[in-house]
């Protein structure tokens, strides 16, 4: 069963129109894995066990002393977890141990794709809000500390089990929330290196600034989250079992390369010029990726500021390749 009208109506509004976080309480109450999930924890693993199977799925163990937040050692020479293949059925006995423990390790399966995964449990728990492209993940866990990350595509979070605290803060936000490596991180996206439970202001002074911006909301079983593109989100996990299942989907062509490609680019290039140089490139940034207005060029003529086609993507990316490695 999916989620009533009125409901799937308000889902499409959000998704094409809605440009800041809005929460619908109850909207998947009816959906059958959220139905097992309120039954017990037995009940919600065997259910997602039949569309599973005997597959290993890559988890993450961390040991008690992190307290759930997932991150770095104190050094930055690894990270606070070790990965290690696990089926559904292990997950959630060995879920089920560390509840029984005085001190809890934490055991988390992240982002993990259910079309690829678990074919078949979209079909039963359907979420239909847009024509667009949409990725469908599931996350089970415990206990644990997500730290706050963005991502590019916007996002509905669908709780199905456990509570969760999701601490929201706009783009805008980014200079006061003290984010760590680019290109060194986790589990993909770039990471605060605050500690939300027990804030450093003295490391951090800035994050006093975020939190003035921040905007936090309490999920039980059935609600649903609407994350829009680029809003930073922390995510506190707090029960025994936990499962999450996401939609991301992007309004950009998907043969556009990411921006955060172009970001990556733009670093290696424009850091090293002068401040007078990063000023000149900065209003050419402004002017021709904020600018829409090119008329004053014949439209057969506008080559790279025209709507690119497939076709056109693909010759000026070779382009850009090509310059690369030379």
């Amino acid at each position: 069963m999916g989620v009533d009208v009125k409901t799937q109506n308000m889902l499409r509004d959000i998704a094409e129109t809605a440009l800041e976080p809005v929460v619908l309480r109850g909207a998947i109450a009816d959906w059958p894995i959220v139905k097992k999930a309120n039954q017990s924890s037995e009940q919600l693993s065997q259910y997602l066990s039949q569309y599973a199977g005997n597959e290993a799925l890559l988890a993450y163990f961390m040991e008690p002393q992190w307290q759930g937040r997932i991150g770095y050692q104190a050094d930055f020479q690894g990270f606070n977890f070790e990965s290690l293949k696990i089926t559904v059925d292990q997950l959630f006995e060995q879920l089920a141990r560390c509840a029984e423990a005085d001190q809890k390790p934490t055991l988390y399966m992240g982002s993990t794709n259910v079309d690829r995964w678990f074919p078949g449990l979209s079909d039963d728990n359907p979420l239909d809000f847009t024509s667009l492209p949409v990725l469908t993940n599931i996350w089970i866990g415990n206990q644990s500390i997500v730290s706050a990350h963005f991502d590019w595509p916007d996002n509905f979070a669908c709780l199905v089990a456990g509570k969760r605290t999701f601490t929201l803060f706009p783009p805008e936000q980014l200079e006061n929330l003290y984010i760590g490596p680019l290109d060194y991180t986790p589990a993909g996206p770039a990471i605060s290196l605050v500690d939300f439970d027990a804030p450093d202001f003295t490391k951090f002074p800035k994050f006093k600034t975020a939190l003035e911006h921040a905007q936090v909301f309490e999920l039980n079983p059935g609600d649903v989250l609407f994350v829009p593109s680029m809003w930073w989100h922390h995510v506190k996990s707090h029960d025994d079992v936990n499962v999450l299942m996401n939609y991301w989907w992007k309004k950009s062509k998907a043969y556009l390369p990411t921006p955060m490609d172009s970001l990556n680019l733009s670093i290696m290039s424009l850091r090293s010029l002068s401040k007078e140089q990063k000023r000149m490139w900065l209003k050419m940034i402004e002017y021709y990726v904020m600018n829409d207005d090119f008329s004053h060029i014949p439209e057969s003529s506008q080559g790279l500021l025209s709507d690119l086609s497939i076709d056109d993507a693909r010759k000026y990316r070779s382009m850009i390749l090509n310059a690369l490695n030379r």
